[in-house]
């Protein structure tokens, strides 16, 4: 978690941020070894970091990371592909203390839509479901055993298959793969969110096993206006989010490459 922190924005803009300073304040203190050239890659540091962080605040930016990642997804089957499950991906679990109605172990407010997502296309379908997620925290139970029990006890649908060894989509996608093909299942719908479907379709493709997209939503479209550029705090989450998929989908193209 901090690796991920350190390598993804804003920490690593704040970081940048900081560090300019520093040098700023070196180079005043170096007297005359330089302290010019220290001074002012000090503040161009600074300056280019923070100008990141307040476009990245924005919500105009956010939309169009998202809505990039959700860009010509093919959401309907293939000729000859005939879906005969449905995966439904796991995101997070519920940080939560004892006293609410609901506590742990419990799903997250992401993981919920995509079994909302999920329910809605069995009932269309009536195919089977596969949920899917391992352990996301030490001391913790497989998500998937969580996602399991709320398909059962508030949505009235059971899971055929829970795959509770997966840490990462990648593994997501390697260890549901060969459940699904052992009972003879030769294509599944996939169910994420649309700007994490673009890395799940290309985890799945590594496996060989043939997918279809069927998101639980499309992030807009919506028409920039002048609060698409006052910045606010959840724009700043909904771009780390969109980065995060990206550097995520530029690490599995070269996975998959390999």
């Amino acid at each position: 978690m901090l690796t991920q922190a350190l390598v993804e924005p804003p920490v690593n803009l704040l970081v940048l941020v900081m560090l300019g300073l520093l040098l700023r304040g070196a180079g005043r203190r170096l007297g005359a070894r330089r302290p010019g050239l220290l001074r002012r890659f000090g503040n161009w540091l600074a300056g280019i970091a923070f100008l990141g962080l307040v476009v990245l605040s924005l919500p105009a930016s956010a939309q169009l990371l998202l809505r990039a990642l959700e860009h010509d997804l093919k959401l309907a089957p293939t000729e000859g592909v005939a879906p005969g499950a449905i995966v439904i991906l796991s995101a997070e679990e519920l940080r939560a203390v004892p006293g609410g109605i609901f506590t742990e172990p419990d799903i997250g407010p992401m993981t919920l839509q995509r079994l909302r997502a999920g329910a809605a296309l069995h009932r269309r379908t009536g195919l089977p479901i596969l949920v899917t997620g391992g352990v996301l925290r030490r001391g913790s139970p497989p998500i998937a055993a969580a996602m399991a029990r709320v398909l059962a006890e508030e949505f009235g649908i059971r899971a055929r298959w829970v795959e509770d060894r997966s840490a990462t989509t990648w593994e997501n996608a390697a260890f549901s793969a060969p459940l699904l093909q052992a009972d003879g299942i030769a294509a599944a719908y996939l169910v994420t969110h649309g700007w994490h479907m673009r890395r799940s379709l290309l985890a799945f493709r590594a496996t060989l096993y043939p997918v279809v997209a069927a998101p639980a939503h499309l992030t807009g479209p919506e028409r920039p206006d002048l609060a698409s550029f006052v910045p606010n705090a959840h724009a700043w989450a909904n771009n780390q989010l969109a980065l995060h998929e990206w550097i995520g989908l530029a690490w599995y193209e070269l996975k998959a490459w390999h």
